[in-house]
């Protein structure tokens, strides 16, 4: 079939010029020209399912005009102005420009189709499309000489190889609409080149055709699709968000000081926690793609919960062993699988900083013999893993272990001086002491244990001295009562009998 060239390809350029402008305009409003962020590249329109089953059809359109840095439009800019040059120059530019626009929604409605929650940016879906018709081009129109097929397979060969190449290693490239607007492509081909392109008549016909198919598309993969990602989207930020309020009131100040209070605050963050599971059996039965996830969340949810009902106990009982209890499930949380689908995009991720001041430090371990002197490997009962200054001064959360890899203390250090709670452990896990530092000195309510974990003190630490609220034998006979011995005057003394395994000064 023959048809009639022109010279000139303004559709190319305009497209060419319209990411370029796009582009600028994003990084004079801040968007970084590099890296933009997830969160930016939404505002500004990009292809994310979710938001596509919310009825924010138009990012399918709206995507393929941003892109994720300067590289990624220089690369779709490169291939539109070598493809869209050649398909235009031979074809003209109306139906370059149907090409385009439908390679657009095409690709974009296959991105959403495939990926679950992939954030997708670019033109590249519509430009494979122009490869797509190309190759269809190269079979049905028959005024291509040798070299002209040879030079037109190699710029499409280049073309895809680069796409679908960068889609390999890059995440923010996107096969899916890749392969999308390359079949589609084929298709549009097919329909447009067979027979005689210079006639009106069927030229409409096939235009028609053309609209028809994408119309069809739209309305079987967009229309009639359930909106089951975006509810998940919705509620695992839901989730993460009451996970976050739950966080910090197990964090703060809540205590036995102001149980009325503070229990009020507890049985508010469990009715807002609850919600979470509420969210969670509407999933009972989900996606094979979301299971794993489901289950993590799940097992939070179980962890925290517990959490909550361990805060319960210690607000009404005073008792650190409660907040011990608390710190283990956070850490157990914090050991469980990394969350395939991570959808919380309005806040950067950040890495926990523990030991967060202004004094640069750096993580390492030290070996302590059994009187908690500093010594070497070979010699140590103990070994203590923290953070240190360039002065050796420790900094952060601090734990001690004996040799065999138990615990043997937990607590944090401010600028080498116990500041919080403390926990000390036997080694065969039970509790030695715990209690808590304030910049070094010992405040409040201690509780001390023997070698088999039975409890042996109560003391109140406060700046007039010790307070022995009760104390025990080691067969279990208590001879302090709330201050007071049997048959004896309020005491104040400083236990010298007891246990100094734990001390470390």
């Amino acid at each position: 079939m023959m048809v009639k060239p022109q010279s000139f390809f303004p559709a190319t350029i305009i497209l060419s010029s319209i990411l370029a402008a796009v582009f600028a305009i994003m990084v004079v409003q801040g968007v970084s020209f590099t890296d933009p962020s997830i969160i930016e590249l939404l505002n500004w329109g990009a292809n994310f399912a979710p938001f596509i089953e919310k009825g924010e059809w138009w990012r399918l359109f709206s995507a393929s005009a941003i892109h994720f840095g300067v590289f990624h439009l220089a690369v779709n800019i490169f291939s539109l102005f070598v493809l869209g040059r050649e398909f235009e120059r031979r074809y003209g530019s109306k139906l370059f420009v149907v090409l385009y626009i439908s390679g657009i929604l095409i690709s974009g409605i296959g991105s959403f189709y495939w990926n679950l929650f992939t954030v997708s940016t670019g033109a590249s879906g519509a430009i494979m499309a122009i490869a797509g018709a190309q190759l269809a081009g190269l079979i049905f129109v028959s005024d291509y000489d040798q070299q002209s097929r040879i030079k037109a397979f190699t710029q499409l060969f280049l073309a895809i190889l680069i796409n679908i190449g960068l889609g390999l290693y890059l995440p923010f490239i996107d096969n899916a609409a890749h392969i999308s607007g390359i079949l589609w492509g084929v298709i549009f081909g097919l329909i447009v080149f067979p027979g005689n392109i210079n006639s009106k008549l069927i030229h409409a016909a096939r235009l028609l055709s053309i609209l028809l198919l994408t119309t069809s598309i739209f309305f079987i993969f967009i229309y009639k699709n359930q909106p089951y990602r975006y509810w998940y989207y919705t509620m695992f930020n839901s989730f993460i968000s009451n996970d976050a309020q739950t966080v910090e009131l197990l964090n703060s100040n809540a205590g036995p000081d102001n149980p009325l209070v503070s229990m009020a605050g507890v049985n508010e963050a469990t009715d807002v926690w609850n919600k979470n599971m509420e969210m969670l059996l509407l999933f009972s039965e989900p996606p094979k793609q979301l299971s794993q996830d489901i289950a993590i969340l799940k097992r939070i949810f179980e962890l925290r919960n517990n959490s909550l009902l361990q805060m319960k106990k210690y607000v009404a009982s005073g008792d650190l062993v409660y907040i011990d209890s608390i710190q283990i499930q956070n850490e157990t949380i914090k050991n469980l699988p990394p969350l395939k689908y991570w959808l919380v995009f309005d806040q950067q991720s950040q890495k926990s900083d523990d030991h967060a001041d202004t004094i640069r430090t750096k993580p390492g371990t030290l070996w302590y013999d059994s009187n908690w002197k500093e010594t070497v490997k070979e010699k140590a009962s103990f070994y203590r893993n923290g953070h240190y200054d360039e002065l050796g001064n420790t900094h952060g959360i601090v734990k001690d272990y004996y040799l065999s890899g138990q615990l043997q203390m937990k607590g944090t250090y401010v600028k080498n001086l116990e500041d919080g709670l403390f926990f000390y452990y036997n080694s065969d896990g039970s509790y030695s002491a715990y209690g808590k530092y304030v910049y070094g000195s010992k405040a409040g309510d201690w509780f001390y244990f023997d070698d088999q974990g039975n409890k042996i003190s109560e003391i109140t630490y406060t700046e007039r001295g010790e307070v022995i609220n009760n104390s025990w034998s080691h067969v279990g006979i208590q001879g302090v009562i709330e201050e007071e011995g049997h048959g004896k005057a309020f005491i104040r003394v400083v236990l010298c009998w007891r246990k100094v395994l734990f001390q470390k000064d």
